[in-house]
């Protein structure tokens, strides 16, 4: 993967914050680490909602877990699906 020299420096995703270690313009690849960070805590310019990368293949990192990458088409389809996705129940 390719050193991350864009404006994007990290990834909210819900309410967390993942730094974005690596980023592919070329095969539409993200991988992010999270932090403990708050969305108030990074600049707002260099934090993207993770919703705005639909046509790129994220792998996102907790801790010492690596995720597997995910298509976020796929995934954003089967969230709007299920109509008690993020609600409290």
């Amino acid at each position: 993967m390719n050193e991350n020299i864009s404006k994007i420096k990290y990834l909210s995703v819900a309410d967390k914050i993942y730094k974005v270690t690596d980023i592919d313009f070329h095969n539409l690849i993200i991988e992010a680490t999270k932090t403990d960070l708050l969305v108030s805590d990074v600049p707002e310019n260099e934090v993207f909602p993770i919703e705005e990368f639909a046509e790129f293949r994220v792998r996102l990192i907790n801790g010492d877990r690596i995720g597997a990458i995910v298509n976020f088409v796929e995934w954003i389809k089967d969230r709007e699906s299920d109509k008690n996705y993020g609600k409290r129940i």
